[in-house]
Parts: structure tokens; C-alpha cells; sequence
């Protein structure tokens, strides 16, 4: 496999400047022409039929090495626009990884009755592990499904009805609960809420909605306590399900929800109260004319602050650093991606610190290495690409035979034309990324609109 290279690039301040490259408006110099190699994938699972919805990585069953949970449903239709929702999922899929790379199957799960859209991996005990997923029944209720691991099993499945339909998600495991037991949060808007006016009227249609955060707080019967509710206004009219998220923004033990408000244009901290009420700092502005896909939070700058990112569909990473009681202006680093549709944060490089991912659509994948005050300090392009297996391989030979045959089939293939080789993704790619193989090198793995979940291993 290729190495995960990297590449600065050099942002150029006149339109007009010689060797400029211009990108749905970004203007980028020549040396943008790395992004065309191509990053060498091997697939680690493919099924036809099936998209790639939501993508985790995580030990579930304790052994001390990373598994993948994915979210499978029907893949998006050729001519879709890339800004149109995903279908709700069908299935949960986990693969168990043996730390060298490899992977088998740990489980897979129809998703009884409920229609997912969201994935998430939670730790209410040391022992425990439990995938959840968000989702909505027939009723268009929202309901959360916990699936119990154990071990190399599912030990069981809960489910437990969270009330109203969210149309933003956002969901965040947390041990800030009564004597620090382990939380579940969903964040989001729920409606319509029954007792809502609009212009002195009652609310009885569908329209109206009201933000609410919903806890589950090591459940033991089918409920979930509710903080709030709380206005999110303008919350991601694009990226809906994950313009916003939860977290502890003040330090206080309490959680918070930030929220991307397009009517503002700004990020919004609603800082929750010690009577469970919300109080909506003013709105830090962004500053640009783009459109908030996601907001992602971490401590970027190693001050044990939670920081803030927005993520824009066009070129745009706005980063936001917490000075302890509220946001700080934003500093504004271009990217090369347009459109750009998901954002994770890994540890890319191995400086222990964080670093982000952006995926988009046909493969475009960008690297942003971020240094220790959370700047971007390096960025890489790429277009993820589906390594053939080698065809004259005979799988029942000795290893010295098959190691043999394969190094014969790459020479024959470099010597031909090695492109043809490989298979160009398509469509939406999900992504995550971190030393799978504990080599201390980065490693990335996509989930492909097409049905595949693909390994890049680092070298």
C-alpha cells in the first residue's frame, strides 16, 4: 500500500496569479495535482445492493483491538443530488479486526422496527459495551435500540422510545450523570411540541418543532429523562443531521449544545443551567457565505477545553477556540474539497493530537494534519481507489507459491498499465481513521455508496 503521503499546500491571495487552479471558486496553486494519485484501498467487505450509511471505529468486544461497526441501507440512486438525504438504514453490521488488519464478522443485525439514521457506540461500564441507533418506528416516533456485545456475541437488544421525531441528531456518550454514571445523549429537534403558538394559534399541524436534549441514564426500564426543551433555530438546513452537537463547553458537569444556525450565520452555545434550562450565548459569526454540513467538537489545542469546528460544504473549515466561558472569532482555513459532506477527527499522524478527515462524493478524500494549537499545517488530496485482487492467484497454493504468484501478477501489472487495475469509487464516501494495526502509523478506512467498506493501511 501507498504511503499516506502529505503535502503543503500554498493558498494563493490573487485570483489572477500564474499557475492557479481554480475549484468551484477555491484557487489553489499547481502543486494541487498531488490530489490526483490515487490512495490505494484493499476491501474488507462488499456487498451489492447496499450503501455504506454510517461508519465506526471501536473495540467492542474488549479484546484491545479496533472492530468496525457500520450502518447498511439502500445506496443513493445515480442522478441523486449528493445533498439529498439517505434513506433510513436496514441493517448494523460489526466486523471484529484481529489487529493486524484483518477483519471477520462479529455480528449482523436487521434493525426491528425502526427505520435508523444514526449510529453511535457506548460504554455505560468497563465491561460493557453497547452500539446504538437512532432511528424513528412506524408512528414516526424516535426510538434508540441498544445492542449488548459481549465478549464475541450480542447478548441482547433493547429498545427505548425517546418521544416526538428528530430531525437532527446528535448523539454523545458522557459520565456526567448522578454520581458519574454514564449517559446516553441525544440531542436534536423534536416535534411538532403540542403546546408551541404561532401567531396566537396552537400548533396542531407538523411543521413546528422545538430542540430538546433526551438522556438516558443507565436505563433500566423503558424511559428516558428530557432537559430542555431548546430552541435551535436555523440548525442545519443541509446537513441536518449532524449540524450540531453535545458536549460540556463551560467545564461545569452539565451538558451543552452547540448548533451551526444558518439564519444567524453562526455558531450558537446553548449553555445548560443548573435547573436543566437552557441559556443561548449570543452567536459567534462565522464571517463567510458557505453552508454548515456538520459541527464537530474536540480539544484541538490541548488546553482541556472543549474547541469547536464547522465544517462547510465548500472549501471552508472554521475553527472556534473555547476560552472557558464562550466561544473565541473563528480562524478560517480553506480546504480543496467542494462539495464536502462528512468530517471525523483522528489522530492521522501519530503526534497525538487531532487531526480531520473530509470526504465528499466519487471518491475525494482530503487529510487536514493539524498541529497542537489546532491550526491545519499540512493537507493532502486524494481519490480512494479499489485495489483489484491479484487473478492469478491460486488460493489453495503454499504461501511461497502464492507470494510468488502475486508479486509475479504486480510486475505484470506495472509493466501494462496499473491504473487499469484499480476499481474508482463512486458516489458518497464515509470515512474514519486510526492505527488499526498498532504499527503507529495512521490508517483509513471508507464506506462506499456501493456496498464496501475499504482499508487504506498506512506505511
Amino acid at each position: 500500500m501507498k504511503k499516506l503521503a502529505v503535502i503543503k499546500i500554498i493558498r494563493s491571495a490573487c485570483a489572477g496569479a500564474l499557475g492557479t487552479l481554480a475549484l468551484q471558486g477555491c484557487l489553489w496553486t499547481s502543486v494541487y495535482e498531488q490530489g490526483q494519485q490515487p490512495l490505494e484501498t484493499q476491501s474488507i467487505f462488499s456487498e451489492d445492493g447496499s450503501a455504506v450509511q454510517h461508519l465506526v471505529l471501536e473495540d467492542l468486544n474488549k479484546d484491545g483491538v479496533l472492530d468496525v461497526v457500520a450502518l447498511l441501507g439502500p445506496p443513493k440512486a445515480n442522478g441523486i443530488s449528493y445533498m439529498e438525504p439517505l434513506a433510513p438504514g436496514r441493517r448494523v453490521m460489526a466486523l471484529a479486526g484481529d489487529g493486524q488488519g484483518g477483519f471477520k464478522s462479529l455480528f449482523d443485525l436487521d434493525v426491528a422496527n425502526v427505520k435508523p439514521t444514526n449510529l453511535g457506540v457506548w460504554h455505560p461500564t468497563n465491561e460493557n459495551t453497547q452500539v446504538a441507533v437512532y432511528g424513528t418506528n412506524a408512528a414516526g416516533e424516535g426510538v434508540v435500540q441498544l445492542i449488548s456485545v459481549g465478549g464475541a456475541q450480542v447478548d441482547g437488544v433493547s429498545s427505548y422510545n425517546v418521544g416526538g421525531t428528530a430531525d437532527r441528531v446528535s448523539m454523545r456518550a458522557t459520565n456526567a450523570g448522578t454520581g458519574g454514571s454514564q449517559q446516553l445523549v441525544v440531542g436534536g429537534t423534536f416535534g411538532p411540541s403540542p403546546n408551541l403558538t404561532t401567531g396566537g394559534n396552537t400548533n396542531t399541524g407538523t411543521t413546528t418543532s422545538r430542540g430538546e436534549i433526551k438522556v438516558l441514564d443507565n436505563p433500566q426500564s423503558d424511559t428516558f429523562t428530557t432537559i430542555g426543551p431548546l430552541e435551535l433555530p436555523g440548525a442545519g438546513a443541509y446537513g441536518a443531521s449532524s449540524a450540531l452537537a453535545v458536549a460540556d463547553f463551560n467545564g461545569d458537569g452539565r451538558l451543552d449544545v452547540v448548533v451551526a444556525d444558518e439564519t444567524q450565520g453562526g455558531v450558537v452555545v446553548n449553555v445548560q443551567q443548573a435547573d436543566g434550562t437552557f441559556r443561548a450565548q449570543a452567536p459567534v459569526a462565522w464571517g463567510i457565505y458557505d453552508i454548515p454540513v456538520q459541527v464537530i467538537t474536540g480539544d484541538f489545542n490541548a488546553d482541556q477545553r472543549t474547541d469547536v469546528r464547522v465544517i462547510f460544504e465548500s472549501c471552508h473549515d472554521a475553527y472556534y477556540q473555547n476560552d472557558g466561558e464562550q466561544l473565541a472569532e473563528p480562524s478560517v482555513f480553506h480546504t480543496v474539497m467542494d462539495p464536502t459532506l462528512h468530517a471525523v477527527i483522528a489522530d492521522l499522524d501519530g503526534d497525538n493530537d487531532q487531526d480531520m478527515l473530509l470526504t465528499g462524493i466519487n471518491g475525494a478524500v482530503e487529510v487536514l494534519l493539524l498541529d497542537n494549537q489546532g491550526k491545519v499545517e499540512q493537507q493532502s488530496a486524494r481519490r480512494v481507489v479499489v485495489a483489484d485482487a491479484p487473478s492469478t492467484v491460486d488460493e489453495d497454493a503454499s504461501l511461497p507459491v502464492r507470494v510468488a504468484q502475486n508479486m509475479a501478477h504486480k510486475v505484470g501489472a506495472a509493466a501494462k498499465a496499473l491504473g487499469t487495475h484499480f476499481s474508482p469509487v463512486t458516489g458518497e464516501v464515509m470515512a474514519a481513521g486510526a492505527d488499526i494495526n498498532k504499527d503507529g502509523k495512521p490508517d483509513l478506512l471508507f464506506g462506499t455508496n456501493d456496498g464496501k467498506i475499504l482499508l487504506h493501511l498506512g506505511n
